[in-house]
């Protein structure tokens, strides 16, 4: 999309002088649910007309592949930047030291059913299928949870609060955590409950005796970590990540949406929820929290609501790939037609939901877009009870 700066009559900049070959304005407003003679053209009028603007990414867009690649577009277009932000506190730093290299759930559940992998060992809640029992599960985490409950060894964890190290903020910034009060009980920090079973199993790579020696290793392997110095950080220096530097240039060509709802199905969105501490759902914690944020919610938009004549409140059952599951129906407003949504909580996966969509996940089958955490499911039927 080529954008003339020049203004109209009103002050309000024109746009669209040529539109790439190939791109379809309507099928925008079928993807997007957005008029493309509305939204669309007044952001890409605003867009094209400032210099360098800043670009907020929630997480829900940045996970999904194809969407990196629009975002990688939207960048060069408008000349600005992007501010990815994170899912939680440290997001960041996970993905800075995630390498790609972790097996998907549902891989882990079904070599767990066929007996190829003996024994289970999680450091925080885990949606584990009632139908998967490892022969040895081991638990380590700041508070008991269905999962732990099951576990043969539960190692209890220090809180955020009670050990020190590091953390990595939403703009790269690496900070220094503190330790505020002693671990209670018998918890410790996770750094020394790996280097303790390390020494015992005769591992001499864990021997570390504090988080700035760990820091020291992190910077050694990991190239985003390479200006990472504890000394530094305790002397109040400001220290980022090394980003990488893009290789592509150009735009890179988008394939077309995967699924689009329409008027005879709907599409499940199912969503990270952040209602819980680990291992403790925050509902379970707070009735008002509960009333407020009930778990089992169903949002769909008004119009979806009345073409399938359904209420605010009613109990429902929805139907999708690989199994139903029950819910509560919550019209909203903020919902775009052709979808609904439902928050999933980590370690608690009401009527398998999760686990399901995870092992359609790995089928890989077509029809529906899917990347943990986030999952998009095509739904068969809502019915009301």
């Amino acid at each position: 999309l080529e954008a003339d700066h020049s203004e109209d009559e009103e002050g309000t900049p024109a746009i669209v002088d040529e539109i790439t070959p190939g791109f379809d304005l309507e099928k925008v407003k079928e993807a997007t649910g957005i008029a493309a003679d509305d939204l669309f053209i007044q952001a890409a009028a605003y867009l094209s007309s400032q210099t360098a603007p800043a670009i907020l990414v929630s997480a829900e867009t940045y996970t999904n592949p194809e969407a990196l690649d629009a975002l990688e577009n939207l960048n060069r277009l408008a000349e600005g930047r992007l501010y990815p932000l994170g899912l939680e506190s440290n997001h960041r730093g996970q993905m800075a030291v995630w390498d790609g290299s972790v097996k998907p759930f549902a891989e882990i559940w079904q070599g767990i059913r066929d007996g190829r992998i003996k024994a289970l060992y999680c450091t925080a809640p885990v949606p584990l299928p009632e139908d998967v029992s490892p022969e040895f599960f081991v638990i380590q985490d700041t508070h008991m949870s269905h999962a732990a409950e099951r576990a043969d060894i539960i190692f209890p964890a220090a809180m955020p609060g009670e050990s020190e190290g590091t953390m990595v903020n939403t703009e790269g910034r690496i900070q220094m955590c503190s330790r505020a009060v002693d671990a209670a009980g018998e918890a410790q920090p996770d750094w020394e409950i790996f280097a303790g079973l390390a020494g015992q199993m005769g591992n001499s790579d864990f021997k570390w005796t504090k988080p700035s020696a760990i820091l020291s290793e992190m910077k050694k392997n990991l190239p985003a970590f390479s200006r990472a110095s504890g000394s530094a950080l305790g002397r109040g220096e400001d220290l980022f990540l090394e980003e990488r530097e893009q290789d592509r240039t150009g735009l890179i060509p988008l394939k077309a949406p995967v699924l689009s709802p329409s008027q005879e199905n709907l599409a499940l969105c199912v969503l990270y929820g952040l209602n819980y501490f680990r291992g403790k759902t925050l509902q379970e914690e707070s009735r008002g929290f509960a009333m407020v944020e009930y778990p089992r919610w169903l949002q769909i938009s008004p119009g979806d609501a009345e073409r399938l004549k359904l209420r605010d409140g009613q109990p429902v059952t929805l139907d999708y790939s690989t199994g139903s599951f029950s819910a509560v129906l919550k019209i909203s407003k903020r919902v775009t037609p052709g979808f609904c949504f439902i928050d999933y909580l980590w370690g608690r996966d009401f009527d398998g939901l999760l686990s399901n969509a995870l092992i359609e996940e790995a089928r890989e089958q077509k029809g529906f877009v899917s990347h943990f955490p986030f999952l998009t499911l095509p739904v068969k039927t809502i019915r009301g009870e």
